[in-house]
């Protein structure tokens, strides 16, 4: 898992396996790319999942095929959500979360997931 050299091809797959929601593969051809992209590519297909049980789906499939990235992996989806999630308070509404920070606190759920990683839910609400 996880070869030295960039498989253009299958990245192509991957991100065609993102795009279709598929998540019980997507994970098995990220493993297959090198470190810094896997762990790119499946941050940014994280952070595209809505559903609670996609999400937990597509972590067990991180787990069982690139256990050692997933702490790395969960901590860029919640910096990129931090630093690439604009708030936009509304004055008609001035009592609810502006859905920039909804999108902010939901993230952070990715890091409570792995016991590695909840020191860093802290870390980040900070």
């Amino acid at each position: 898992m996880g070869g030295k050299h960039f498989s253009y091809p299958t990245y192509l797959v991957a991100r065609k396996n993102i795009s279709c929601q598929q998540v019980g593969l997507v994970a098995i051809y990220a493993s297959t790319l090198p470190t810094r992209r896997r762990r790119e590519l499946y941050a940014g297909f994280l952070r595209s999942l809505e559903g609670d049980g996609s999400r937990r789906e597509a972590l067990e499939q991180a787990k069982s095929h690139m256990p050692g990235d997933v702490p790395a992996i969960l901590k860029k989806v919640v910096e990129d959500v931090r630093l690439h999630t604009v708030s936009v308070a509304s004055s008609a509404m001035p009592k609810q979360v502006p859905e920039g920070d909804l999108k902010k606190i939901k993230a952070m759920s990715w890091l409570l997931d792995h016991p590695s990683t909840q020191a860093d839910a802290v870390v980040q609400y900070i």
